[in-house]
């Protein structure tokens, strides 16, 4: 079972939350090859459970719902006809003679229920097929269906009126899922919350508790919330994994004592989040002069390949390494991590240094070799420039001859967000005329270099005004 959330108004202003459940013709939990974690909310699905002032009428309730039901529950026929649950929470028999199930509020008394009881916590399932008469199997049809796109849903009480429970309306749902209501709930996880993730190929029996806690130090970072689907792509798909920007081997000893700013440029292609701001460590010995990082905004002057002219716009991040607050080491830099971590939307960046000299050398690979690497993020950022140097506590004005990775002083660590999953491979822009009126097939070849997965075919709409004719794919 897999929580997703609708409202439903409950007494005294409270509101009570709906649920998915995966699997519920056998109410079985499934086997999940990733887990989610949206902004979480934990539910139980149990009679005898309310929230704290919102108390629930001793009438009955419709539980639960499957609006695309495919391969579940079959009806008297054979047929997967959608289906609606009804619950009795009180302790005494409810009959339902004279209540009413309807998917319009237009119309409450759209399908009225037959003579029939239900027992004290008892539950009865009304197939929603639009039948409107039992079928052989003794199953109670209702004259309508469900729309899996999400409409108005509600069991009504026998005066024609009284509305005991909606969905005003419910959302789109999805095959094979039912969607109902929470008697409880607790939030695990706040929206925005960060952890680690890993995608497990095969779940087995350390996966449902006992094993815990889990050695995550190779998971993914991820802030919440992340997504899982059934099919091959994930819903949200897992960011990038956190990586250092500009990377320095551990043992690395510097070879400059400069004293001023060291900064490197760089550009976000895509949003990333920075999770930590890192220092060069000669040696990796900790350090004996205090080193200030800070990540800053950059004007580029609109000439993204001229790096003269670019200046510091505004300090996002500053942090100072020291003896006493070092950091944790990783590779040939210490990394301390931002109190919150700071989301960078496309635009043009720098992290710049100072702080270094005779007791603390920086690394310059224009002074020797050199065997420093970047990460990009999978293209999330563009390392430019050939680096920067300046006088101390301010922007550094002057750029130096590269590489990008010029320096060993200042880093840091992010992650990227995770690229959009779609692609259209032949793009025409909107409102596009044609220009030919050849009636024979049209071809365009290409080759792929992993494997893809192809989810639409579309056609050129002359002029974007609708198609006129059959085009055939």
């Amino acid at each position: 079972m897999w929580p997703r959330r609708d409202q439903i108004t409950g007494q005294q202003g409270w509101n009570c939350r709906a649920l998915v459940m995966e699997n519920a013709a056998s109410h079985a939990w499934p086997d999940l090859a990733v887990m989610q974690l949206p902004p979480m909310k934990f539910l139980h699905l149990l009679a005898g459970l309310s929230l704290p002032g919102c108390t629930l009428h001793a009438v009955p309730v419709i539980t639960e719902f499957m609006a695309d039901n495919a391969s579940g529950l079959t009806d008297g026929a054979g047929r997967h006809s959608d289906w609606i649950e009804i619950h009795n929470p009180s302790a005494g028999v409810q009959e339902m003679a004279g209540w009413h199930l309807t998917d319009s509020a237009a119309n409450l008394t759209k399908w009225i229920f037959p003579a029939v009881s239900l027992a004290p916590g008892g539950r009865l399932v009304v197939f929603a097929s639009g039948d409107g008469v039992p079928d052989a199997g003794g199953a109670l049809h209702t004259n309508f269906s469900l729309n899996a796109g999400g409409e108005y849903l509600a069991l009504i009480a026998p005066d024609g009126v009284t509305v005991a429970a909606e969905f005003a309306p419910y959302p789109a749902q999805r095959e094979d899922v039912s969607y109902g209501v929470a008697r409880q709930r607790m939030q695990l996880l706040a929206p925005g919350a960060t952890g680690r993730a890993v995608a497990a190929a095969v779940i087995t029996g350390e996966w449902r508790g006992g094993s815990e806690p889990f050695a995550d130090g190779s998971w993914t970072a991820v802030t919440n919330g992340i997504g899982y689907n059934r099919n091959d792509q994930p819903v949200l798909p897992l960011p990038t994994p956190e990586v250092a920007a500009w990377q320095v081997p551990s043992g690395t000893v510097g070879n400059q004592n400069y004293g001023g700013t060291l900064g490197m440029d760089f550009s976000v292609e895509r949003g990333v989040t920075v999770t930590a701001l890192g220092a060069f460590d000669s040696g990796g010995d900790g350090f004996a002069l205090p080193i200030r990082v800070q990540l800053w905004s950059r004007d580029e002057h609109s000439t993204p390949d001229f790096f003269n002219d670019d200046t510091g716009v505004a300090i996002l991040a500053d942090l100072t390494f020291s003896a006493a607050t070092p950091g944790q080491a990783d590779g040939g830099s210490r990394f301390i991590a931002l109190a919150s971590p700071l989301t960078l939307p496309a635009g043009t960046y720098s992290v710049v240094a100072w702080g270094y000299g005779d007791q603390e050398l920086n690394g310059n690979s224009g002074v020797g070799a050199a065997s420093w690497t970047v990460n990009s993020g999978e293209g999330a950022i563009t390392l430019d420039g050939g680096g920067r140097f300046g006088a101390a506590a301010v922007f550094p004005a002057n750029v130096d001859g590269g590489p990008p990775n010029r320096y060993a002083a200042g880093t840091m660590k992010f992650f990227a967000a995770p690229a959009d999953l779609r692609r259209t491979a032949w793009q025409v822009a909107t409102g596009t005329v044609g220009n030919q009126g050849y009636g024979q097939p049209l071809g365009m070849d290409f080759s792929i270099t992993r494997t893809i997965r192809v989810a639409s075919l579309g056609v050129f709409d002359s002029g974007s005004n609708g198609i006129s004719g059959n085009c055939e794919m």
